[in-house]
C-alpha cells in the first residue's frame, strides 16, 4: 500500500478503430476477451501494457452507454508468472475500494437511514470522545476529520485478526484523536477511513450487518457481479491473484517518477501517511487471513467488471442499486475545500475528494473529463470510476504494486476517451 495515489500523466493515443473482435487464445497469447466495435484501441494498448510497459497480470472493462464495451483480461496471476490470468480471476483493488465503500454509505443515505451532514456520534455516541462530537459524515468522506492515525499506544499492537473483534475496533476507532481541526484543512485518511465506514454502516444498518455482509446483499447480488469487501472462504485460493510487490529499492531508481508531495509521504517513515500504513501489525498483502478483512481501505478483491458494472449502475440512475438521483447528484458535485487549501497536508497534492470519492476539480487531471467525474485510485494502478459526462464507466485491476507511477491505467482509460470521442464524431455528436 506504499504508493496509494497515482498521479496520473495521460498520453494522446488515436487509433483508427474497425470491427469487433473475440480475442481467442489460438490467435493473441497476451490479452483475452472482448472489445465491441469502436473500442479496438483500448485493447491494443492494454496489450502494450503487457508487451511494452511491464504488465504482470490484469483486467479491464467498459461501460459506455450502459453496454459493456470492453471485457478484457490477460498476463499471469500466480507467483511464479507462470499461471495465465483467467476470466474469473479477483484480485486486490487495494484503495479503490473505498469508493465502493462509498457506494455502501450511498445506500443507507438513499434509504433515509444516513444524513451526510449528520455527526458521526448521533449514530455512535460513544465516538464522541476526544471532542469528536461535531465531526460529520461529509468532514469524514471529504479526508477533513483529522482522523488519520490510531492513538499512539493503539498504533502496531493490533493484528488483523483481533481488528475483526468489533469491540476492540470500536474502543480504538473512538480513542482517535484528531490530528488537526475537523472541517479547516484536508488530509488523506487513508488506513482509517474503510475501518469507519464499517464501523457506520454496522451500526446504522437496521440489521446490523458487517459492510461484507451488507455489500454482498445490497450491491453485488443485485448487479450479479463477483466483488467482495473481505475475500470470502468460498473463492479458492487458484482464483486470486497474487500480488507482487516491488523492492524498495526499485524505488531509487523512480524517485523523480513521484511528485515531491509524493515522495515526501511515501519516503518519510515519520510521515503521517507512512505512520497509517503501519499501524496494523503482521500484515501479508497475500495472506487469506488480511484478505478476508472487511476494510473497504483497501481490501475490495473481485473482477475488473465488477468494479465498472457499479459505477455503470450510478452512471445510469442508481436503478439497480436504488439509489436515488439527489444522493448521485451529489457525488457529481464540485469539491469543497477547507480554509487551510487544496493541498492534501498528508500527501502534499491537492486531491480532494467528495463523499468517498475522488474528484478532479479542473476534469484535466487523474480520471475525469470535468468535475462530474468521481471513482477511486489504488496503489497497483487499480481503477474504478463514472464519468457521467461520458457516459462511461471504467475499471483497470492488476497484481503489481511498485514504488512510482503507474501509467499503465492512465493510457488505456485515455485511450478509451479517445474512443468515444471518434464514435461520437462519427454519428455528428462531437468530442467533448
Amino acid at each position: 500500500m506504499k504508493n496509494l495515489l497515482i498521479c496520473m500523466s495521460f498520453f494522446l493515443i488515436v487509433t483508427n478503430c474497425s470491427e469487433s473482435r473475440l480475442v481467442e487464445k489460438g490467435t493473441r497469447k497476451t490479452v483475452y476477451g472482448h472489445v465491441s466495435p469502436g473500442f479496438e484501441a483500448v485493447r491494443d494498448e492494454f496489450e502494450k501494457n503487457f508487451t511494452h510497459r511491464k504488465e504482470i497480470g490484469a483486467a479491464c472493462a467498459v461501460y459506455y452507454q450502459n453496454e459493456k464495451v470492453v471485457d478484457i483480461w490477460g498476463g499471469y496471476r500466480d507467483k511464479k508468472k507462470k499461471v495465465k490470468w483467467e476470466e474469473n480471476t479477483v484480485v486486490s483493488g487495494w484503495s479503490s475500494s473505498k469508493g465502493v465503500g462509498a457506494v455502501c454509505l450511498a445506500k443507507l443515505h438513499s434509504t433515509g437511514l444516513l444524513d451526510y451532514d449528520a455527526g458521526i456520534s448521533e449514530y455512535w455516541p460513544e465516538f464522541s470522545k476526544h471532542n469528536k462530537g461535531n465531526i460529520t459524515i461529509r468532514q469524514l468522506l471529504s479526508q477533513q476529520a483529522g482522523l488519520c492515525l490510531f492513538n499512539p499506544e493503539d498504533a502496531g499492537r493490533y493484528s488483523i485478526e483481533q481488528l475483526k473483534n468489533h469491540d476492540t475496533l470500536s474502543r480504538i476507532l473512538e480513542n482517535i484523536i484528531p490530528l488537526w481541526e475537523p472541517g479547516t484543512r484536508y488530509g488523506y485518511h487513508g488506513g482509517s477511513e474503510g475501518l469507519l465506514m464499517m464501523e457506520l454502516v454496522r451500526r446504522i444498518d437496521p440489521s446490523h450487518r458487517t459492510i461484507g455482509k451488507f455489500f454482498q446483499e445490497e450491491i453485488a447480488i443485485p448487479l450479479k457481479i463477483n466483488y467482495y469487501l473481505g475475500l470470502p472462504e468460498s473463492i479458492p485460493d487458484d482464483r486470486v491473484a497474487f500480488m507482487h510487490v516491488s523492492s524498495p529499492v526499485s524505488a531509487l531508481f523512480h524517485l523523480k517518477e513521484n511528485p515531491p508531495g509524493i515522495r515526501k509521504a511515501i519516503f518519510n517513515p515519520k510521515s503521517i501517511f507512512m505512520k497509517s500504513m503501519t499501524e496494523i501489525k503482521g500484515i501479508d498483502l497475500n495472506d487469506r487471513k488480511y484478505l478476508s478483512f472487511e476494510d473497504p481501505d483497501g481490501n475490495g478483491t473481485g473482477e475488473a467488471r465488477a468494479l465498472a458494472a457499479i459505477y455503470n449502475d450510478l452512471v445510469n440512475g442508481g436503478e439497480n442499486l436504488n439509489i436515488k438521483k439527489e444522493t448521485i447528484e451529489q457525488f457529481e458535485a464540485p469539491p469543497s475545500y477547507p480554509p487551510g487549501g487544496k493541498t492534501d497536508c498528508v500527501m502534499g497534492i491537492p486531491m480532494p475528494t467528495v463523499l468517498g470519492f475522488m474528484k478532479s476539480e479542473t476534469g484535466g487531471a487523474h480520471f475525469t473529463s470535468s468535475h462530474r467525474g468521481y471513482g477511486f485510485i489504488g496503489a497497483n494502478g487499480a481503477i474504478g470510476c463514472a464519468d457521467p459526462d461520458y457516459e462511461l464507466a471504467f475499471a483497470y485491476m492488476s497484481n503489481h504494486m511498485g514504488y512510482h507511477m503507474s501509467k499503465h491505467e492512465d493510457i488505456v482509460l485515455y485511450t478509451t476517451w479517445r474512443c468515444i470521442d471518434s464514435i461520437r464524431a462519427a454519428k455528428g455528436r462531437g468530442a467533448r
